[in-house]
């Protein structure tokens, strides 16, 4: 296996790729290449993930398994259980592709850490204090973080990538009530793990941002817990006449216009979501009831995250979509003691863009073995 040019994928952090964006087309990422034992030993040499790059992986895996657990297979009905559990081993078999094609891991560097804690601090200000509505507070900061990451900006991708993972848990619920130093310092934790796997943990994967702010917004919880403090769901469930389904096509429509803007327009991914979200959000929370506005629209900017995916681990706009399906309908079911908790939707990004990649990876297998049953079974041709 040869080494390949490092290029940058929607979420602004470089990865090692093979497949540019074409469109809706079935063309095969890199992790779909993996289709050997051999090729499988050799990606392995060729990136050397380091024993640090495994037990982070190990640590998103089990918060990953953790939500599937308790959020989409406890106490689900039969069919919803099924469909959770492909979903899942699905996952399963894409984090593991996608961990042989990680990259030693990279110390957290000062700048990621500092910009997110601002960014909590500042998400949490326009939330608490400002009372503006969650989704848009942290659409806001995206727009900030974005905008500051432009050519000559003072930030780079990767600090702003650092950024969005602290603002994540910003967006801890305001009925949470813990010391403002631990939200503060957990938005810093968020930074600091962002900033570490950015290139080298699951690099090119969608929804690593909020899956960092989820393992970081941990230690918020612990506190909440400690203090006796409830917990209000996130995603409040549907009412004022609209279908619990909704969520649906519009976390598919946040995840593909996402992916345009920046496969096709070459806009940052930060400033993409943020954006986008913030426009969204804001007219879908100030147009509809309380209930249905805020699920509306939790549902779309988690879809932005999954637009966000690379080329090398989805790269068609139609593994896109799919991706992005799997995750509203992971949405429609999720139930249990994680419902409250900051950044899980970015985890139900990750969990439903991994399933994806496995989706891609068995697809293409297939694809392969039958094509090479063909060409067994023709014969030769003679002189």
């Amino acid at each position: 296996m040869s080494p390949r040019a490092v290029v940058a994928s929607p979420d602004g952090i470089p990865h090692d790729g093979v497949a540019e964006a074409r469109g809706w087309s079935f063309e095969a990422s890199e992790t779909a290449r993996l289709q050997t034992v051999h090729a499988l030993g050799e990606a392995i040499r060729e990136y050397r993930p380091s024993a640090l790059t495994f037990l982070m992986g190990a640590a998103i895996l089990f918060v990953a398994g953790a939500v599937v657990i308790t959020g989409y297979l406890w106490e689900a009905a039969p069919i919803p259980f099924v469909l959770s559990l492909v979903a899942a081993l699905l996952a399963l078999l894409g984090f593991t592709l996608g961990m042989v094609t990680s990259r030693p891991m990279t110390r957290p560097r000062t700048l990621d850490i500092v910009v997110a804690a601002a960014a909590t601090a500042v998400t949490l200000f326009m939330s608490r204090d400002m009372g503006v509505d969650i989704v848009v507070a942290g659409a806001l900061v995206g727009v900030l973080l974005g905008v500051a990451s432009l050519p000559g900006g003072p930030l780079d991708v990767l600090a702003a990538g650092s950024g969005y993972a602290g603002m994540v848990v910003g967006m801890v619920q305001p009925a949470i009530v813990v010391p403002t130093v631990v939200l503060i310092l957990s938005g810093a934790l968020a930074g600091a793990i962002f900033s570490a796997i950015g290139s080298s943990v699951l690099p090119g994967l969608g929804s690593r941002m909020g899956t960092s702010g989820f393992l970081a917004s941990a230690v918020v919880y612990v506190t909440a817990d400690l203090l006796g403090t409830e917990r209000p769901a996130l995603v409040p469930a549907m009412g004022g006449g609209l279908p619990h389904w909704a969520i649906v096509p519009v976390g598919i429509a946040g995840a593909l216009v996402t992916w345009v803007l920046v496969n096709r327009a070459g806009v940052p991914f930060v400033l993409a979501s943020g954006a986008t979200s913030l426009l969204v959000a804001a007219a879908i929370v100030w147009s509809l009831p309380t209930e249905p506005g805020t699920a509306l629209a939790v549902a779309w900017f988690g879809g932005t995250f999954v637009g966000g995916s690379g080329s090398n681990r989805l790269p068609t706009a139609f593994w896109i979509g799919l991706a992005a399906l799997i995750y509203g309908a992971l949405m429609l079911h999720f139930r249990g003691p994680l419902d409250a908790h900051a950044g899980v939707i970015g985890v139900t990004g990750a969990i439903a863009c991994l399933a994806t990649v496995g989706i891609e990876w068995c697809l293409h297998v297939a694809g392969a073995r039958r094509w090479s049953g063909r060409e067994a079974a023709t014969p030769a041709s003679g002189g």
